[in-house]
């Protein structure tokens, strides 16, 4: 992969508040760890969704029979 070099704006407060949340100092640094850290979340973003498949359905839940309500106001199970 080949380094290209960019220009970007910012304002000194944007650069501020990221220096002082993030503590790297270095612009560089932190413009490569904001989009690293971007990266993740949209990814991870992407797999709360569902994963990378539109079309995936996840399959229907089992609850274990601790869950259910077939227990009486004692813990104990109710008869068939």
């Amino acid at each position: 992969m080949r380094n290209m070099e960019r220009k970007i704006t910012l304002t000194d407060e944007e650069l501020a508040d990221a220096i002082r949340l993030t503590g790297i100092t270095d612009p560089q640094q932190l413009v490569r760890h904001a989009l690293s850290e971007f990266v993740k979340k949209l990814h991870l973003d992407r797999l709360a969704k569902g994963g990378f498949s539109p079309d995936f359905e996840a399959p229907p839940r089992r609850r274990p029979p601790h869950f259910r309500n077939d227990l009486d106001e004692d813990g104990n199970p109710l008869p068939d």
